[in-house]
């Protein structure tokens, strides 16, 4: 028995979202005119998850952003995008997730979408890596 728990994996699964924010998308905010990025994860099977990466004040920059679920990797939609915001202080977040009033994704703000396969096994499988670059709509 102690032979079987040694070669167990742990459940659960990660999905990181490395989500670059290019000079040209950067350029449309400032202190005075911050932008909210967002990254949204859309599990088969699980509902929706939507975490703050960054508050956008004029620099470009890369940020990551993860998910965590039980069980194995299951097909993945990730969106991200900006949101205008204000008050906030400048640079990456935590990736907290937003619970209340979550905006949506609209097609006139900078955004970017990756997927990635599930059906994942092995004790590797249970994690997967992305990279997105915002684009002006």
């Amino acid at each position: 028995m102690l032979l079987a728990l040694a070669l167990a994996c742990e459940t659960g699964n990660e999905v990181r979202a490395t989500v670059t924010v290019p000079a040209e998308v950067a350029a449309a905010y400032s202190p005075s005119t911050q932008g909210l990025l967002l990254v949204r994860f859309r599990s088969e099977g699980a509902d929706a998850v939507l975490r703050e990466g960054a508050v956008l004040c004029g620099d470009a920059g890369t940020f990551t952003v993860s998910d965590f679920g039980d069980g194995g990797l299951s097909a993945t939609t990730i969106d991200a995008w900006i949101e205008p915001v204000d008050g906030r202080a400048c640079g990456p977040l935590a990736g907290d997730p937003i619970e209340e009033d979550a905006p949506l994704l609209g097609a006139d703000e900078p955004q970017a979408r990756a997927m990635i396969e599930g059906g994942r096994g092995g004790c590797e499988g249970n994690t997967a890596t992305v990279s997105l670059e915002l684009a002006l709509p």
